[in-house]
């Protein structure tokens, strides 16, 4: 495996889902980690858990990412502890399930807040000690950045939103020697108890998926080579790939075929 040694990571989302596999492989390949999530004793949780597995217990600091105040505080209390910042995954996240027609405003600007200004704000908040350690910002999307989907406008609305973000980074810092990559990732396996909001806000069940997911190995293991390589964009499975494609070649087509799907999805309501 190769060495993370002596790197301070934030891995924000880490309570559960992709950040919690991810902060453990980079753990296992001798980083420090911080862990970064709203929910303290989730957090404590998966702290617990990697400990025994890792040669540097991490460390959790509960913030909401969402908050400009709480951000500062994770970035500064990372520096205050560790001296410095190498590298920042961007990883928290929500969705919601639903039209936006029938979707309640505060519950999409909490969606909007999440997966924007969730990246955002920790970029804003660390950029300065990545800076100077020369380090890397990866950012999480969603092969639902790639066109507007049905039912998830306002999820796919906030992972599209992160290309430009990623591209204007990737400008500014280019010639600080700061890494930035975006991570297209395609849909990936859910640990059990992993919830969505209606389109009253209200957390329901994670709706199963149509077809089968990649495995968070297949996922984590892409994005640990992301960083290793400092490579600026990737875009994970086979499906993602081929939506990506289309909607180069033919978007023209790909909005035909989400027009028919969704009126499908509204008969079989």
């Amino acid at each position: 495996m190769a060495s993370f040694q002596h790197k301070i990571i934030i891995v924000t989302g880490s309570s559960q889902g992709i950040g919690k596999f991810l902060a453990l492989a980079l753990a296992q390949r001798g980083a420090q980690i911080i862990l970064n999530g709203r929910n303290p004793e989730k957090l404590e949780k998966v702290r617990a858990w990697m400990a025994p597995q890792v040669e540097k217990a991490p460390v959790a600091i509960p913030a909401d990412v969402s908050n400009w105040e709480d951000c500062e505080r994770l970035a500064q209390t990372t520096i205050e502890q560790f001296g410095r910042i190498d590298t920042l995954v961007c990883n928290a996240g929500i969705n919601m399930v639903g039209p936006i027609a029938q979707s309640d405003p505060h519950s999409m600007r909490k969606v909007m807040d999440v997966n924007f200004l969730g990246n955002l704000f920790p970029v804003r908040a660390a950029v300065e000690a990545i800076t100077q350690t020369k380090g890397s910002i990866l950012l999480v999307g969603s092969i639902a950045g790639f066109h507007g989907l049905p039912m998830t406008g306002i999820y796919s609305s906030s992972k599209m939103a992160l290309t430009a973000l990623a591209q204007s980074l990737q400008i500014e810092l280019h010639d600080a020697g700061v890494h930035v990559g975006l991570a297209y990732v395609g849909m990936t396996e859910v640990e059990e108890g992993k919830t969505v909001m209606d389109t009253s806000g209200k957390a329901i069940k994670k709706p199963k998926f149509t077809i089968k997911p990649e495995p968070i190995d297949n996922a984590v293991r892409r994005m640990v080579r992301m960083l290793e390589t400092r490579r600026k964009k990737q875009v994970f499975t086979t499906i993602g790939k081929i939506n990506a494609f289309m909607n180069r070649l033919a978007p023209g087509l790909v909005s035909r075929i989400l027009v028919g799907n969704f009126r499908k999805m509204q008969k079989e309501q």
